[in-house]
C-alpha cells in the first residue's frame, strides 16, 4: 500500500512539472461569437455542389413549414372569432349538427400534420410531392380569400370558344364593368371563362387551339381598351359528382368548387347559350347590395316532374328543422322538402353557399339532379334564397333545353322565345343556330 502511494505522488510531481513549462497563452474570444445573430450567419465549410442543393432544398422546406404552420394558426384564430361573431345568424351544416369537423378542418389538420415541426418525414418522392402540393394550394387559397373576398366573378361556362362564342362574350366583357353612382359604390369584377379544353384537346386539337386564340385576344382587347374589367380563364374538372347532369357533364361541380377555391364573395353562374338585350352592368348592378346567398329562376315542380319521380333526390336535413319530426339526421326527399325548380342557366350564388353545397355532394349528405336540390338545401339549412322575384323584372324568357321546340340546337335562335323585349334574359340561344348567319347575331347584339 505504501509502495503504491509513493509511486503516485512520484507521477503526479512529474506530470506538474511538465505543465510549468509551458507557454500559455490567452484565449481570445472574437467579438462576432458573442452575438447569437452574427454567430448564426458564420458561413459554413466549403459544400460540394451536391450538398449545397440538398442543404438548401432543405432550409427552403424549413421556411415553408414554418410560414404555413404561422399562416394556418392565424387563419384558424380568424375563423374561430368569426364564427363566434355569427353563430346566431348562420346557418349549420350537417357535420355541425353531428359535432363532425367541416372537410377544410379536416383538411387542414391533415396539411398540419404534414408540415407541422413534429411532421414525419415523406416516405418516397410521390408523398413529398402531395405535401408540397397541398401546401402550395393552401397558400394560394389564403392569397384568393385575401384579394377576391369582397369581389365579384362573372363566370362564363362553356366547352370552347368559336367565332359566335367570341362576339358573345365580348358584348359581355365590354358592358360587365359597373356604372358607378353616388348612391351606389363601384364593385370589382371579374370575368372568367370556365372552358373544358383539357378533355377536348385530344379528339379536337384544332378546336382547341382556336378556342386559345380567341380567348388570347379578348384578353388582350380588355386590356388595350381599358375595360376596367379582366377575362381569365380556368378549366373544368375532369370528375363529376351526383348533382352534375349527364349533358352539361362536370360544369355545374366545377362552378362550385371555382367558388369555394377562388374565394370571390359572389359567382354569377352564366350559360354559353344565356343571352341578355342589353347592357349587362344593368343586370349586375341591380344587385350588389342585395345579401342573398342564390338568385335564380325557377318554377314549381310538377308533381310528375322527371327528377322527382325517375331519379333519386335525397337531403340529410338537419335536426332541428321544422319539418324534420323525427329528430334525426336522415335523409329526406327533396319533393317533400320545397318541390321547386331552379334554373342554373344564370343565377348568382355567395361563397358560403357554394361550400356548403360542395361539401354535402361530395359526403352524399344530398343526393339529386342540380335543378332538384337548389330549393330543398335552401330551405332545409336556412339560407337565403331566391328563384323568381328578384330576377323577374329581368326575366324575358328562360326555360329548360332539350325538349319540345327546344331540342333542335340549329332552330334555337332569340326570335324563337316571342316578343323580344330590350334589358331582358333569354334562354337557350344556341350559336349553332347563326352557324351560317353570324351577322344577324352580332346585329342583335345591338339591343345594347
Amino acid at each position: 500500500m505504501v509502495l503504491f502511494f509513493g509511486g503516485l505522488a512520484v507521477m503526479v510531481q512529474r506530470e506538474i512539472g511538465f505543465l510549468s513549462s509551458l507557454k500559455i497563452v490567452p484565449l481570445t474570444v472574437p467579438a462576432e461569437l458573442v452575438e447569437p445573430q452574427q454567430w448564426l450567419s458564420l458561413e459554413a465549410p466549403p459544400e460540394s455542389p451536391q450538398e449545397s442543393q440538398v442543404h438548401d432544398q432543405a432550409q427552403d422546406q424549413v421556411q415553408d413549414q414554418v410560414q404555413i404552420s404561422t399562416t394556418s394558426r392565424s387563419l384558424q384564430r380568424h375563423v374561430e372569432s368569426a364564427n363566434k361573431a355569427q353563430q346566431q345568424s348562420a346557418p349549420l351544416s350537417f357535420r355541425d349538427v353531428l359535432g363532425l369537423p367541416s372537410l377544410q378542418d379536416e383538411e387542414e389538420d391533415e396539411a398540419t400534420s404534414t408540415t407541422g415541426s413534429s411532421s414525419r418525414v415523406p416516405k418516397n418522392r410521390a408523398e413529398e410531392f402531395a405535401i408540397n402540393a397541398k401546401r402550395r394550394e393552401k397558400a394560394t387559397k389564403i392569397k384568393n380569400e385575401r384579394e377576391n373576398a369582397n369581389r365579384t366573378a362573372i363566370v362564363w361556362v362553356t366547352r370552347y370558344l368559336d367565332d359566335c362564342g367570341a362576339e358573345r362574350l365580348l358584348h359581355l366583357l365590354t358592358t360587365a364593368a359597373t356604372q358607378t353612382t353616388r348612391q351606389q359604390p363601384p364593385q370589382q369584377r371579374d370575368v372568367w371563362i370556365l372552358h373544358n379544353h383539357k378533355s377536348l384537346k385530344r379528339k379536337s386539337p384544332d378546336l382547341v387551339r382556336r378556342s386559345e386564340q380567341l380567348v388570347t385576344q379578348l384578353k388582350e382587347y380588355a386590356q388595350d381598351n381599358k375595360l376596367n374589367i379582366t377575362l381569365r380563364g380556368a378549366h373544368q374538372s375532369s370528375s363529376t359528382l351526383n348533382l352534375d347532369g349527364k349533358r352539361s357533364g362536370s360544369g355545374k361541380s366545377s362552378f362550385l368548387r371555382f367558388v369555394a377555391y377562388k374565394r370571390y364573395q359572389f359567382a354569377w353562374h352564366i350559360e354559353d347559350d344565356v343571352f341578355f338585350t342589353g347592357p349587362w352592368h344593368n343586370l349586375f348592378d341591380a344587385f350588389v347590395t342585395r345579401p342573398d346567398d342564390v338568385i335564380s329562376t325557377g318554377d314549381p315542380a310538377p308533381s310528375d316532374w322527371y327528377y322527382h319521380v325517375y331519379e333519386t333526390c335525397t337531403l340529410r336535413v338537419p335536426v332541428w328543422a321544422e319539418f324534420n319530426q323525427q329528430r334525426m339526421f336522415l335523409p329526406c326527399e327533396c319533393a317533400s322538402i320545397a318541390p321547386k325548380i331552379t334554373r342554373w342557366a344564370i343565377l348568382r350564388m355567395s361563397l358560403r353557399f357554394a361550400e356548403s353545397l360542395l361539401e354535402l355532394s361530395k359526403t352524399n349528405a344530398i343526393v339529386g339532379h342540380h335543378e332538384a336540390v337548389l330549393a330543398p338545401m335552401c330551405d332545409a339549412y336556412h339560407y337565403q334564397c331566391d328563384n323568381k322575384e328578384l330576377l323577374q323584372p329581368h326575366n324575358g324568357h328562360i326555360c329548360t333545353a332539350g325538349w319540345g321546340p327546344w331540342k333542335n340546337a340549329s332552330t334555337q335562335v332569340l326570335e324563337l322565345h316571342g316578343n323580344i323585349t330590350h334589358n331582358r334574359l333569354y334562354h337557350p340561344v344556341k350559336c349553332a343556330a347563326y352557324e351560317h348567319n353570324l351577322t344577324s347575331l352580332t346585329d342583335q347584339l345591338l339591343y345594347t
